[in-house]
């Protein structure tokens, strides 16, 4: 299903920063993204405990900054390309955007430090 963002849409981005667009993606689609995103972030939360427990930002079992799965995960590509993404982004910034970072973030519960 394609979106249409509407006005309300629109404008609970701009005060809140976010908005729910309901059905757009089914159950499945989302859980086969989770499991992929969430495979990308176990190896590099165990990549991190090999270098000493950090990198940049990361702290292994407290906060993972995990960068570019699309570029690196052809599953992930395919669904952050879908028509749907151009459609909600171009509705709400206009025609000329672009995926140019990805990443997920892992916070594990009880971390010692703030979020940086």
């Amino acid at each position: 299903m394609i979106p249409t963002i509407t006005d309300d849409q629109k404008r609970q981005f701009q005060e809140n920063g976010y908005f729910v667009l309901e059905n757009v993606f089914t159950r499945d689609e989302m859980d086969r993204l989770a499991a992929r995103i969430e495979a990308f972030q176990k190896r590099h939360q165990e990549e991190l405990a090999a270098k000493g427990g950090t990198e940049g930002i990361s702290r292994a079992n407290e906060i993972t900054f995990t960068a570019f799965l699309a570029e690196n995960d052809p599953e992930i590509r395919a669904f952050v390309t879908r028509p749907e993404f151009a459609a909600i982004s171009t509705q709400l910034l206009g025609p000329d955007v672009d995926l140019y970072w990805n990443q997920s973030v892992f916070k594990m519960p009880e971390g010692e430090r703030e979020f940086p």
